[in-house]
């Protein structure tokens, strides 16, 4: 292993995100402690697995980190947001894209990741969404709520 500087670079992580309304609540999950937003509040979801493609991977993501299946419907948006992350391996900035979908959850009860990259999901009121911590990707998808219901 080298002592070598890590040289500056670029990397773009591209993910699924689930939009998940019912009635006057949305579906959250909260980051883990250990992650640079931990605490903070974000769509369910992640990153895509080589060749997987983005509904397959929402779906297993939406399992891993709330215990829910869903229906995956059509693409509600594309989140684009570009990051300084610090120097890693793969680079110090870091673009990331998420296809979100509109997701009919099916019935079932909510279980927390372990030892995940989130942990705790909740169905959170509308309301009080935006009082919480969040993402910019779950400003988002808050705001394409907003814009649907105008």
């Amino acid at each position: 292993m080298s002592d070598a500087p890590v040289s500056p670079g670029r990397l773009t992580r591209v993910a699924a995100h689930a939009l998940c309304v019912e009635g006057d609540r949305v579906l959250l999950v909260r980051l883990s402690s250990g992650l640079a937003d931990g605490g903070r509040w974000t769509l369910p979801g992640g990153g895509l697995e080589w060749g997987e493609h983005p509904a397959e991977a929402l779906r297993r993501e939406l399992y891993e980190e709330t215990g829910l299946s869903g229906d995956v419907g059509e693409i509600a948006g594309v989140f684009s947001d570009t990051f300084r992350v610090g120097p890693t391996r793969e680079g110090d900035e870091l673009h990331f894209l998420s296809v979100v979908y509109e997701v009919r959850p099916a019935l079932g009860d909510l279980v927390h990741e372990a030892d995940g990259s989130t942990d705790l999901a909740a169905w959170i009121l509308l309301a009080d969404a935006l009082g919480l911590p969040l993402v910019p990707l779950a400003h988002y998808g808050l705001d394409l709520i907003g814009s649907r219901s105008r």
